[in-house]
């Protein structure tokens, strides 16, 4: 099982997560989490401040901070490529319930498939989010739509 500082990496490296949510993460963590709060790289990050070039380095800190903590961390191990499935499946759920836009689904596909080495768990989303832009809608990706259903139906057996 993934410790949380490898969770919080594997959906950073998804592009689930921004640099700034890692900032907010590590600030909640500080407050709730003894072991966390002693780290030093996560200290650092918590200590970021939006609108700083220096955000664009949280993302690293967080891999010091896995890499410290755990020097054998690997993000295609299948504990991790496990925890991004779940992840995804999680997203994927909520672009279907909370009306994301097609594109706030299909910007992932690039990033999981660098971060786990073109997964077979993702299936075809390559495919059906080809030719997708920011200003997409979901009607023009009614095939999308579709495909995410069949995917969350097919994938319900992932554990978050």
């Amino acid at each position: 099982m993934l410790s949380l500082l490898e969770q919080r990496l594997v959906e950073s490296e998804m592009e689930l997560l921004s640099d700034g949510d890692l900032v907010r993460w590590a600030r909640a963590a500080i407050r709730e989490d003894d072991d966390i709060g002693g780290e030093p790289d996560i200290v650092e990050l918590a200590s970021l401040q939006f609108g700083n070039q220096r955000l664009a380095e949280a993302r690293g800190l967080l891999r010091s901070a896995v890499i410290r903590a755990n020097p054998d961390f690997d993000l295609k191990a299948p504990s991790a490529q496990a925890h991004g499935r779940a992840a995804f499946l999680q997203f994927c759920g909520r672009f279907l319930t909370d009306g994301l836009r097609p594109y706030d689904l299909c910007r992932l596909v690039s990033p999981i498939e660098q971060a786990f080495d073109h997964p077979a768990w993702l299936g075809d989303f390559y495919n059906h989010c080809d030719w997708c832009e920011p200003e997409s809608t979901r009607s023009h990706f009614a095939g999308l739509v579709e495909y995410v259903e069949q995917f969350v139906a097919a994938s319900s057996d992932a554990k978050p």
